[in-house]
């Protein structure tokens, strides 16, 4: 497995369990009389929905219809459920903040109302007061202009005060000024009583961890003239969109990375498309004539689909073609073959191109005598399986499908060159299909 393989599988399975963790967790607060029972009976049906859809994925065209639509309708509902959960998790979390802040606002509410009262009397006081002090700068002028004028019998004009009404004034202005000082001081307590209502109103507005978790919310509110609860259930709904198809994607594109990165559809097309091993033979030839050359491998029906016999101009093709080789062959330079060498040391054989060791060569024959690994179900195909070049119609006249392998050097080497025998083989190999 690559890294890139890994970490598709690493976000697949992050994003899977977050989703189910949150589903699980809000289904459980839907129903929360049985919550215990509840996260048993999400979580198993998480499990199985994922199990099923890398099923389907799996193994689509093996499955028959029914299946195919029960378990696709069962993925698809367990995908709405899981949604579901995670909207009232969600949603749940939400409310949490909205009743702290409902109540904090109730609390503010009851201050605000509080503050008006102690303004009101704060306002009472303060005219109270100024009538006061009207009242003392009138008796004050009182007590100054408190003159008696009379004429004697001298005929003389007399100035003087009156006594009693000096008594009157002057008690007058001491109570009036005594009042004066115990409306001031409830003027004070009013006034400090103002400061800390606006002190504690100013507290529970700037709660700090409120604050934090509503303040984008508030934010987006403001900019977008929308109360707090649709700005709330619009983001909900996005993520609700997103979260656990998501999951459920990533896991079915983790089963598809994990294929490809076996090599399996490469696998496929190179089976499909390999000659050489020879289970269905596709081989072409320029010279329909040069057919009555191979003896007893493959009839004539199975290449030639017209009945007739090849014309005059065919054969003397044949015959021309026949020649220019012989002139290849003897102009042809020092036979590679002839360089050849065996390799002795231990050699891991893949048998069906999948990049995959199936077993090693420990005597240089060109053939497993080491399943790898020992204990797997392979070992059993490992060990009568033959590799492309031990085929019987293998074509070891095209040396470019072979000279470059040293396991099929090993092989030729040891049972074609020098003609030994096999007792798991077949030991015919003078026909070849050039």
């Amino acid at each position: 497995m690559n890294f890139r393989v890994f970490l598709l599988g690493l976000a697949a399975l992050l994003v899977a369990f977050n989703a189910a963790f949150f589903s699980v967790t809000g289904l459980s607060k839907l129903f929360a009389g049985a919550s215990t029972a509840v996260i048993l009976m999400a979580g198993s049906l998480e499990f199985s929905k994922l199990v099923a859809a890398s099923f389907l994925h799996t193994y689509w065209d093996k499955l028959s219809g029914w299946l195919k639509f029960y378990l696709t309708g069962a993925v698809v509902t367990l995908i709405l459920i899981t949604s579901a959960g995670i909207y009232g998790f969600l949603t749940a979390a939400y409310q949490t903040t909205a009743d702290e802040l409902k109540i904090i606002d109730q609390k503010v509410s009851v201050l605000e109302l509080k503050k008006d009262r102690f303004q009101t009397q704060l306002d009472s006081y303060s005219a109270e007061r100024g009538d006061l002090t009207e009242s003392i700068t009138e008796l004050t002028r009182g007590l100054s202009n408190n003159v008696i004028q009379y004429t004697d019998t001298l005929g003389n004009v007399i100035t003087t005060t009156s006594s009693a009404t000096r008594r009157v004034l002057t008690q007058q202005l001491d109570d009036a000024k005594e009042q004066r000082d115990l409306v001031s001081k409830q003027i004070e307590i009013t006034a400090d009583s103002l400061s800390n209502i606006d002190i504690q109103i100013i507290e529970l507005n700037s709660n700090t961890d409120l604050a934090a978790e509503i303040g984008p919310l508030r934010y987006v509110s403001e900019i977008t003239n929308q109360p707090m609860n649709k700005i709330v259930n619009w983001f909900a709904l996005l993520i609700v969109f997103v979260f656990d198809p998501l999951a459920v994607t990533m896991v079915v594109a983790f089963n598809q990375a994990l294929k490809i990165n076996k090599g399996e559809r490469d696998k496929e097309k190179a089976v499909e498309g390999r000659e050489v091993y020879g289970e269905t033979p596709t081989i072409k030839f320029e010279d329909i004539s040069k057919l009555k050359d191979i003896k007893g491998i493959y009839d004539e029906e199975e290449f030639v689909d017209d009945e007739e016999e090849p014309n005059e101009e065919l054969n003397q093709s044949a015959e021309r073609y026949k020649e220019t080789q012989k002139e290849v062959e003897e102009v042809k330079p020092t036979n590679p073959l002839d360089n050849l060498k065996k390799d002795t040391s231990r050699r891991g054989i893949d048998l069906d191109g999948d990049g995959t060791i199936d077993g090693y060569d420990t005597d240089g024959d060109g053939l497993i005598d080491e399943p790898a690994p020992a204990s797997s179900k392979r070992a059993q195909y490992a060990v009568t399986e033959r590799p492309f070049y031990a085929k019987p119609n293998f074509n070891w006249g095209d040396t470019s499908k072979w000279i470059n392998n040293q396991n099929a050097v090993n092989y030729y080497l040891t049972f074609i060159k020098n003609k030994k025998d096999s007792s798991r083989y077949p030991t015919n190999f003078d026909s070849k299909t050039y």
